[in-house]
């Protein structure tokens, strides 16, 4: 097998693992996120200020994030379409216009990834506030505070494995279009052609039926963070 070979296999399997992870983790991060902005039942000062700034954070992801890790999800399933329903005579006559188009996706994954680490680099600066919150609070109602400290360690585990699966992500797919780029800037052999879209095709179904697990799941985050209550008077 070639190196160009293993590398199609390598990135295809990550792209497909990723969206996986991708599913699991936003639908996990969505729902702890909501548990944590309409939990009233603590009032100390110091965990009011930090769920404001959850808050924050949750207003920001709705409104400006979140329309586009759908639209990356979109542009995925639509990229891998192509390889389910084309012949390779037809991949062969479209090559152009498939490299030209998911060179166009690329923006959109760059800037997504870019958001959702930004996302995750501030809620890890924030990670130490809340845990020294959330000592001070132990001992005065334990069972709401344990509740609590699993709410925000499962938010932060789940975005941290949440940015990383699309770090792979986009990753994978920009590894993509640099190989379906070298084939045609170098006119590489006739096999060349038919590994690259031989192995996307053999993984085309499963990659789509990930993506279509992800817009499943998408309702109940869109459910979530619509059940958030943000107050007009917060600086967002």
């Amino acid at each position: 097998m070639s190196e160009n070979q293993v590398i199609l296999d390598e990135q295809l399997e990550k792209l497909d693992d990723g969206l996986k992870v991708l599913s699991k983790n936003l639908r996990l991060a969505c729902s702890s996120l909501r548990s944590i902005c309409v939990d009233n039942t603590v009032f100390l000062e110091g965990f009011v200020n930090f769920r404001r700034k959850v808050l924050k954070y949750a207003f920001v992801y709705s409104k400006v994030i979140f329309p586009y890790i759908k639209e990356m999800a979109s542009e995925i399933q639509n990229y891998m379409e192509n390889y389910a329903v084309l012949s390779f005579e037809e991949f062969r006559d479209d090559i152009n216009f498939l490299a030209e188009d998911i060179s166009e996706k690329r923006k959109l994954f760059v800037t997504t990834l870019a958001f959702h680490v930004a996302i995750q680099e501030d809620f890890e600066r924030e990670k130490n506030e809340a845990d020294n919150i959330l000592k001070k609070l132990e001992n005065e109602t334990p069972l709401s505070i344990e509740r609590l400290m699993k709410l925000v360690e499962s938010l932060i585990m789940s975005i941290q494995h949440f940015v990383n699966a699309l770090k792979s992500i986009a990753q994978s797919f920009i590894t993509l279009e640099d190989e379906l780029k070298n084939i045609i800037d170098h006119y590489e052999r006739e096999n060349d052609y038919s590994n690259y879209y031989n192995k996307c095709r053999g993984k085309a179904k499963s990659i789509i039926d990930n993506c279509l697990v992800f817009f499943y799941e998408i309702p109940n985050c869109e459910a979530d963070l619509a059940a958030i209550t943000f107050s007009n008077n917060d600086d967002y």
